[in-house]
């Protein structure tokens, strides 16, 4: 799983940050461009499997986020 999601990252546009953040008390990966957050993604593992993915894209349940900045980019 971990190596997927650096894929994914790794194709991202130039000026993409992707941070480690937590939102609604899950730790997670935010991608943001221009500072606004475009989408989260969580993953919650049960002992030796993935029990679920949480992947949020949708503007209006991402303004929480708007007004934090990620300090770094990855891409």
């Amino acid at each position: 799983m971990a190596r997927s999601v650096v894929a994914v990252l790794r194709r991202l546009p130039r000026g993409a940050l992707a941070d480690v953040e937590t939102f609604n008390g899950a730790t997670g990966v935010v991608l943001r461009m221009c500072q606004a957050p475009v989408c989260v993604l969580a993953v919650r593992v049960d002992t030796d499997h993935v029990a679920s993915i949480l992947l949020v894209a949708n503007p209006r349940k991402l303004t929480a986020l708007n007004a934090r900045v990620a300090p770094t980019a990855i891409v």
